[in-house]
């Protein structure tokens, strides 16, 4: 908290968030998570309990998280837009003590945390509307586009799987976390961020003075601060074995993360934008930074989330300096920029982040249009959030389409190892990190925290440290030494290559794990899902991307049970109650058996792809322009003879690929259609029609 206390006292009037209800400056915020702080603690909040944080986008959830840290807990966020089952098994399974919520929210379960609404104070009952239009934003304030048509459901959290436990660790029920001395910390100099402690709890801060807001309760008392090895948050992500898992971060972690960012970035007080999904690691990484460097905080409204164009004239209207985006959705805005020439001219920093970031000609083409901005390319899963980064170098124009991932980030090792099973490849394996960032583990669930996190002796991993070079010719003087402090380390699963300069690069996976629009997901979770459906005998869940289409989509290959067919609307729609929408598979394949391997498990490999449609370019007969525009859908969704009348999103349509439709439909027919008009009435014939009427005009 030393960072934000001391942005307080430098500005207490300079603007912390603005968001759909309202705004705050840094005296302001600073009050109300006092506050709120004080309330927790009152209510016997501990160092390290979880609190449920379950609130849209706004004041109130902002206000929540930053008051939870001062209190000394962990929080988690919970987006409300989660299907019911999936809001119950959170509440059931996060072991949190408390839940802040939006005023009206029912518990979904009986005897779980205890619950704290949000009420006046922390949210938009009391903040600051600023006198007539909003002074910071380049225009007035969007209206809400209402419920998003496409992107049905929330983006993914889930909890561990077991129920609550007594014990001294409220948060991690399993081996200990790295040690703390110097045989667990990366071999060089020391990693530990210089000055003060950017976000761990600590004393509160002292009044703003005379020009902040006016004066609220003090300080939430507290015991004593909670340390780095304390846990801070609690991320969410999908589970190999059919149930999701928690991943418990320290204090340290979260510490690293934000002095890194600021010292690679900027550590100005930049504009940044709120866009990442609520309960993702990289929300923390966007609503810290900004806090930490005085910077102002923009959230859009969580119905314009799904309008991505809208949120690119969002970055332009508001003069968004820092963006943090999935390189999926970076690659729609640039297109969006080449159709339809919006151009955000303030941006500076963008952090690409989620999953493989492929550089088009598009993104090229935007960079060389905003010569004040850099492009990061950032990697790590949620077990360490951020570890390894690399900034794209030189002009645009030569940028590599399939950039490095990077080299490890101060505190971190990054080490190379043969996969198990395989022999042994020169040039590359599976990618262990260890270090300041690694996670505790995951919560209630020592044997996978076992099985992922494990320890590599000393000498093989400061042979890393030491580089490529080196990596087989490591001083064995010391090797009795060496094994009795082994180091911890996380397997992620990624292959990866390295290069005689130290850049990783990252090669693809050594198992099934895919990544769906930024989001991790394990096909055996969607697969235990599916199978709880009557109708499936049998499933496998693979990713696919359409010819012409660009997004890697889940298709569904099932088996059916005797009797039964395999609908797709009904199996989708049964997904949709269970899981977040990324989970659902956009396409649903009925199969009379699965092929397997000679081992006599399915073989991913031989799963036949689904009925691709004709390329776009194939279209309809010249003058037919509802068969035009269904060729369009048909190239970018994969799916064949698409119904005129079927709405988009039960095609398997997202909010980013409602985006590329729109700029291919600008691309052919030279009439422009707003991703917003686009989403009003998104069927083929509605579409064809507002064509029709423009070209006509």
């Amino acid at each position: 908290m030393d960072l934000f206390a001391e942005r307080v006292r430098r500005g207490p009037r300079d603007l912390a968030v603005v968001a759909p209800d309202g705004r705050l400056d840094y005296a302001g915020l600073d009050r109300r998570s006092a506050a709120l702080a004080a309330r927790l603690t009152h209510a016997g909040l501990r160092t390290g309990d979880v609190v449920l944080v379950q609130a849209p986008r706004g004041l109130a959830l902002a206000a929540a998280v930053l008051a939870v840290l001062r209190a000394g807990g962990a929080f988690c966020v919970v987006d409300p837009r989660y299907p019911a089952e999936r809001l119950g098994h959170i509440w059931r399974n996060s072991r949190a003590r408390f839940a802040l919520t939006a005023p009206g929210v029912v518990p979904p379960v009986a005897d779980g945390p205890r619950v704290l609404e949000l009420g006046p104070g922390t949210g938009a009952g009391d903040a600051d509307p600023g006198p007539g239009p909003d002074p910071v934003s380049a225009g007035p304030e969007p209206a809400p586009a209402g419920p998003d048509p496409v992107f049905a459901g929330p983006d993914p959290v889930s909890a561990g799987p077991d129920p609550d436990s007594a014990g001294p660790d409220p948060v991690f029920a399993g081996p200990d976390p790295a040690p703390a001395g110097p045989d667990s910390a990366p071999a060089g100099p020391d990693p530990a961020p210089a000055g003060p402690d950017p976000v761990s709890a600590g004393p509160d801060p002292a009044p703003a003075g005379p020009d902040s807001a006016p004066a609220g309760p003090g300080p939430a008392p507290s015991g004593p601060p909670a340390g780095p090895e304390d846990t801070a948050y609690l991320v969410f992500t999908s589970g190999s074995t059919g149930t999701p898992k928690a991943v418990a971060m320290p204090h340290r972690c979260l510490d690293n993360l934000v002095s890194w960012t600021l010292a690679s970035t900027s550590a100005e007080p930049l504009r940044t934008l709120m866009f990442a999904p609520l309960g993702f690691d990289v929300f923390v990484q966007e609503v810290f930074t900004t806090w930490c460097s005085g910077g102002c905080l923009f959230v859009p409204a969580d119905e314009q989330r799904g309008d991505l164009q809208r949120i690119w004239e969002l970055c332009a209207d508001w003069e968004i300096e820092r963006l943090f985006v999935p390189p999926v959705a970076l690659r729609r805005m640039a297109e969006l920029t080449r159709a339809f020439g919006i151009l955000p001219a303030s941006l500076r920093e963008v952090a690409a982040a989620g999953e493989a970031l492929h550089v088009t000609p598009a993104v090229r083409d935007l960079f060389a249009r905003l010569p004040r901005a850099r492009l990061h390319n950032h990697y790590g899963p949620a077990e360490t959030h951020v570890a390894l980064a690399h900034t794209l170098p030189g002009p645009p124009g030569t940028w590599p389409e399939r950039p490095p991932i990077g080299r490890p980030l101060p505190g971190f090792r990054a080490l190379i190892r043969p996969v198990p099973g395989e022999a042994a490849d020169p040039d590359g394996g599976e990618l262990w990190l260890g270090g300041v960032g690694l996670a505790h583990g995951y919560l209630g669930d020592p044997g996978l925290t076992a099985e992922r996190f494990r320890y590599v002796g000393a000498e093989e991993a400061a042979a890393a440290d030491r580089g490529p070079e080196t990596a087989d010719t490591a001083d064995t003087a010391d090797t009795a030494d060496a094994a009795r402090h082994p180091v911890r380390m996380y397997r992620t699963g990624d292959r990866v290559t390295r290069d005689s300069g130290g850049l990783f690069s990252y090669a693809g996976r050594v198992d099934d794990q895919v990544k769906i629009r930024g989001y991790r997901v394990e096909p055996g979770e969607v697969e235990a899902a599916l199978a709880r459906h009557p109708a499936v005998r049998e499933c496998a869940v693979a990713a696919w991307t359409p010819p012409e289409g660009e997004e890697r989509q889940l298709v569904a290959h099932v088996v059916t049970a005797p009797g039964h067919q395999a609908d797709p609307d009904e199996l989708r729609g049964h997904l949709a109650r269970l899981l977040p929408a990324h989970m659902v598979p956009h396409h649903v394949v009925e199969a009379a058996a699965l092929p397997l391997s000679p081992n006599g498990k399915i073989d991913r490999r031989r799963l036949p792809a689904p009925v691709t449609a004709p390329e776009a370019a194939a279209g309809a007969p010249e003058g037919d322009l509802r068969g035009a525009v269904a060729a369009v859908w048909s190239g970018v969704l994969g799916v064949p003879d698409i119904d005129p009348t079927r709405h988009f999103a039960a095609l398997g349509g997202t909010s980013l690929s409602a985006a590329l439709v729109v700029t291919r439909l600008h691309s052919r027919f030279r009439v422009r259609i707003s991703l917003e008009e686009f989403l009003r009435e998104p069927t083929v014939d509605a579409v064809a029609a507002l064509i029709g009427e423009r070209t006509a005009a």
